[in-house]
């Protein structure tokens, strides 16, 4: 339970965060709102797509694989670094081309080469991987936040929600950008924490084989990771909202190599947890293992998890809610920047909602990750290759709807595993390469 301290310590960050997005809203204009005025800097970007990355939810879920695999499930973070690094030069083409076209979202760049009929079904996709993304951030601060203060699970969803939908909606895409610097500087309290509990604790030398996991379960975790950042519109945005070039890449460099650091310590500190609770839930074994921290300290863990969480949904409130605002409603009617602004609010606080309720009645984290991959990748194939090729649109359409039923089947059987996972993946590539060969147009 948290102690005056340790709830002290809660309650000034939640002050903090509510302060950044008070304070960036009273000079927000549009620009700022929509994509950061384009000017975030490289610590900013640097910062933003590393705890967009890192959500509480894949922290917990990633803990729940080092009792399964040991340090073997690092491929995990090496797939999603090499992505990241993998993504810049495309990330260039982006930015450059969102410059000049003024784009927003990842869909405005691929509307002319996917067609209006596969803009629909993409975003469709996109916003069921938002709402699984924010569903398990929320299902985990609700966990921990109830474990550590003894409130209602629902009670503490109700407030971390509250919280960040406030800051969202007062100050948009540079609030959330802000909030993420401060979250990101928070998360690294971790360091503290790891430190603490390595001075206590050997690890098994048996859990320190990085091949335990075999060739296979190596293979999915890496196209995971590498081809879930090519459909990541968070990540996409980002690159629109950077200063310039060289800020573009910098950015994304440090943040490959950020990204990699969090996942030497979540390593150590999980591998830690399974040390003294080797017999416990996977599921909860991150959840438990702070619930056991001293006073003050745990204060500082329960921050971390918070700000890993919080950084993550709100990127998904509003990369959500554009979506809808601009890549649904605004291909078919017109609308300037102060009515997509108008609208975008409107979804933030209708998705907050949505994914508030669900999360009150839904708690297997990990089954919601897996299906937030299962449904994503389907993109991946599509999108990565408009890069290269003039794909022709009933490909893409018969690619992503293929993809989609494949997905549906495998939620329907309940058992996804990584390898699993990437059926989808595949199932829309073999199909887009046969379809571009067969169809004339």
């Amino acid at each position: 339970m948290l102690t005056s301290l340790d709830l002290i310590l809660v309650v000034v960050y939640f002050i903090t965060v509510l302060f950044i997005g008070w304070k960036v809203s009273r000079n927000e204009d549009n620009e700022g709102f929509l994509i950061g005025n384009r000017q975030v800097s490289t610590a900013s970007l640097n910062a933003t797509v590393s705890a967009s990355l890192t959500g509480g939810s894949a922290l917990a879920a990633y803990v729940a694989f080092l009792y399964l695999w040991g340090i073997s499930a690092f491929w995990i973070f090496i797939g999603v670094a090499v992505g990241i690094l993998a993504f810049i030069p495309f990330a260039i083409k982006i930015k450059k081309e969102g410059d000049i076209k003024g784009h927003y979202t990842m869909l405005d760049f691929l509307n002319e080469k996917f067609g209006k009929g596969n803009i629909i079904i993409a975003a469709g996709l996109l916003m069921l991987m938002f709402i699984a993304i924010i569903l398990a951030e929320m299902i985990i601060g609700g966990k921990v936040f109830a474990l550590v203060t003894g409130l209602p699970y629902w009670l503490s969803i109700i407030i971390s929600s509250v919280v960040i939908l406030i800051y969202v909606y007062l100050g948009g895409v540079k609030s959330d950008i802000r909030t993420d610097l401060f979250q990101y500087l928070m998360f690294f309290l971790l360091l503290v924490i790891g430190f603490m509990l390595f001075q206590k604790t050997s690890i098994d030398t048996a859990q320190l084989n990085i091949l335990s996991i075999g060739v296979v379960q190596i293979i999915g975790l890496i196209i995971m990771g590498i081809f879930i950042i090519f459909v990541s519109a968070d990540v996409w945005q980002r690159a629109y909202s950077a200063k310039d070039i060289k800020t573009l890449k910098m950015g994304f460099t440090y943040a490959a190599l950020s990204y990699l650091l969090v996942g030497i310590i979540i390593s150590v500190i999980g591998l830690i947890i399974k040390s003294n609770f080797p017999n416990i839930n996977p599921n909860d074994a991150m959840i438990h293992g702070f619930s056991q921290l001293p006073a003050g300290l745990l204060g500082i863990g329960l921050i971390a998890i918070l700000a890993a969480a919080m950084s993550t949904i709100d990127t998904g409130l509003i990369v959500g809610s554009l979506f809808v605002s601009r890549d649904i409603i605004s291909r078919y009617k017109q609308t300037s920047k102060k009515e997509l602004i108008r609208l975008t609010r409107i979804f933030i606080i209708s998705l907050s909602l949505l994914t508030t309720i669900l999360a009150m009645f839904t708690d297997n984290l990990v089954f919601v990750i897996y299906n937030m991959f299962n449904f994503a990748l389907i993109l991946a194939p599509a999108v990565t290759f408009s890069f290269f090729f003039d794909l022709k649109k009933k490909a893409i359409m018969w690619s992503l709807i293929l993809g989609i039923i494949s997905a549906i089947i495998l939620v329907s059987f309940g058992q996804i595993t990584p390898d699993v996972t990437v059926i989808p993946f595949f199932v829309s590539l073999i199909v887009l390469g046969v379809t571009q060969k067969l169809f004339k147009k």
